[in-house]
């Protein structure tokens, strides 16, 4: 595992053709706000608890019998699941990332 600067580089420096998809990629996030990159994975767990949400109402109500329409309920369940597996992986990756750099001797 490579370890990027921690100082943003200008893109404006390298040319795009020297530059990987990936180095492009950590430049972009290295540039941005640690707020804006906190603010968008709040909205992205906001948004999977809201999807958690209305898959579990829409599955009592199937259940009770309120709605027939299995065929949305099973596609909302699956959508909700992909959703919070995403989620899982990320905070995994997150996790992993953290115990590297607890690894690391200074």
């Amino acid at each position: 595992m490579t370890v990027t600067s921690i100082v943003p580089v200008s893109v404006a420096n390298i040319s795009a053709s020297q530059m990987s998809s990936n180095e492009i990629a950590s430049t972009q996030i290295a540039g941005a706000a640690p707020n804006a990159i906190f603010d968008t994975l709040l909205d992205h767990l906001q948004n999977v608890n809201t999807q958690l949400v209305n898959t579990d109402k829409a599955v009592q109500q199937l259940a009770s019998g309120e709605t027939d329409n299995l065929h949305q309920v099973m596609i909302s369940m699956e959508q909700t699941r992909l959703a919070f597996d995403l989620v899982l992986q990320v905070r995994n990756k997150v996790m992993d990332a953290y115990q590297e750099i607890m690894r690391m001797q200074v």
